[in-house]
């Protein structure tokens, strides 16, 4: 069977007892190929699924299943009107609830009557959505000079994200660097367990009510691939918002000169990034025992194989993958370029990911992380237990495939001395990434509590 890229999984425990000769139990948390899904009748809606291990009979051709999409955000948690309540307590905690449904409110209003300052070096252990706003200096390289400007975001530590945001590469830490008036409020105070569609919903709802994309995204698509996807996604948010500004009459922000704030600077629409978190690319598995060189004992091996291969850009820079997770950051499997295709895949050339996991938790000999031997924590060699391999066939049409491994460092990511809390001895964040992902991985979960 030719595996597609459209990955479904499992949201609950049920059994297919549709024939009674081979019934088919499914289990929450199991991932599989789309194949195909329709209407029985107005109100239902069946997917035929592919889950190798569980639906290999060759009866399984004339099985549907009842959907096993991911429930909407809304639905699991109460319908539209319990996750509004749950926005609104946490903008009331913010104390800015009245007045952003007072007519003409300002900017100035929001940061006199906000309750949660964000500052540093203070700490306020508090999560949530925060604003902030600027004015340029004389001299800006690319913004305008001496103008007023309003962004939106959220983290999970406020006085955190309000450190680091001086000290990152973006075009917005530029903005931060040479701004000559900064203040940052919470606009909605949320506790840091929730679940990460809260945060990014109402980013969107306050990029969209205050009106903070940048001016540029409201311009035609100049047809860049690279910003195509942005364009568009702010345009169907500017239409939503724009129907909602005219049913509700509720005015906007920044599109009303007396609000006190210029020009937006959200590029990315909070929803796009959402849609970006879920990681939607299909891994199939094939568990299988493998000798090891060495001590010649088999070893338990799980191999996480992508449904479809991808290509090496024309810049030549491989980015084979991405695994984005808002507290300890995204991880990016990627390599600089390679001018040798007998050493690695170059541009234009068609590669294969793979994931290599020892299920037994002995170090992997060509482990992502390169952490030394000996560490602190129990589970240091856990860490240690998986590698990425990419393979690719070299000469073109030869049908000889190559393979190398990529790993932690500049080449691949970078970060290998970081903290993950620098209170905590030995916490690197490249330790902290690999339980985490080889978790989301293999569908386990944290062997530890946070009580």
């Amino acid at each position: 069977m030719r595996p597609t890229e459209y990955g479904r999984v499992i949201n609950r425990n049920f059994n297919d007892e549709s024939n009674k000769n081979n019934i088919i139990s499914y289990k929450k948390g199991m991932q599989g190929q789309f194949l195909e899904e329709r209407l029985i009748n107005t109100n239902t809606q069946v997917a035929k699924i592919y889950i190798q291990g569980v639906t290999d009979d060759k009866g399984y051709a004339n099985r549907w299943v009842p959907p096993v999409k991911l429930l909407d955000f809304t639905d699991q948690h109460g319908g539209p009107a319990a996750v509004s309540q749950t926005i609104i307590t946490g903008i009331k905690a913010a104390g800015l609830f009245k007045i952003l449904n007072t007519d003409n409110f300002t900017v100035q209003d929001l940061v006199d009557r906000e309750k949660c300052t964000i500052i540093i070096p203070s700490s306020s252990k508090k999560a949530g959505v925060y604003a902030r706003f600027h004015r340029s200096g004389s001299t800006m390289t690319h913004w305008k000079p001496n103008t007023t400007y309003g962004y939106i975001g959220f983290s999970k530590e406020f006085d955190d994200c309000f450190h680091r945001h001086a000290y990152m590469q973006a075009l917005y830490s530029d903005l931060t660097r040479n701004s000559t008036k900064l203040a940052s409020i919470a606009l909605r105070i949320l506790g840091s367990e929730l679940e990460h569609e809260y945060f990014y919903l109402t980013e969107q709802v306050f990029v969209c009510m205050l009106q903070t994309y940048r001016a540029s995204l409201s311009l035609s698509p100049s047809g860049n691939s690279d910003t195509l996807s942005f364009t568009f996604a702010a345009k169907y948010f500017f239409d939503i918002s724009n129907e909602v500004f005219r049913i509700s009459s509720w005015g906007g922000a920044i599109s009303r000169p007396s609000f006190g704030i210029s020009e937006g600077v959200n590029y990315s629409s909070p929803l796009l990034e959402y849609a970006s978190v879920s990681d939607k690319t299909l891994f199939i598995r094939t568990d299988v025992e493998i000798r090891d060189g060495l001590s010649g004992r088999l070893v338990p091996m799980a191999f996480f194989r992508r449904a479809k291969q991808d290509t090496v850009p024309l810049n030549g820079n491989l980015l084979a993958f991405t695994h984005r997770e808002i507290d300890i950051g995204n991880m990016n499997f990627r390599h600089e370029p390679w001018t040798d295709g007998m050493k690695g895949p170059v541009a234009g050339t068609p590669y294969q990911l793979i994931f290599e996991v020892r299920k037994d938790g002995t170090p992997h000999p060509q482990s992502w992380t390169r952490l030394p031997e000996v560490g602190p924590f129990k589970n240091w060699n856990q860490a240690r237990s998986w590698a990425v391999r990419i393979e690719w066939e070299h000469p073109k049409n030869s049908g000889m495939w190559r393979f190398t491994y990529l790993q932690a460092g500049y080449a691949s990511g970078g970060g290998l001395f970081d903290l993950a809390d620098k209170n905590v001895p030995g916490s690197l964040k490249v330790y902290a990434k690999s339980i985490q992902f080889v978790q989301w991985l293999c569908n386990s979960q944290p062997a530890h509590t946070y009580d």
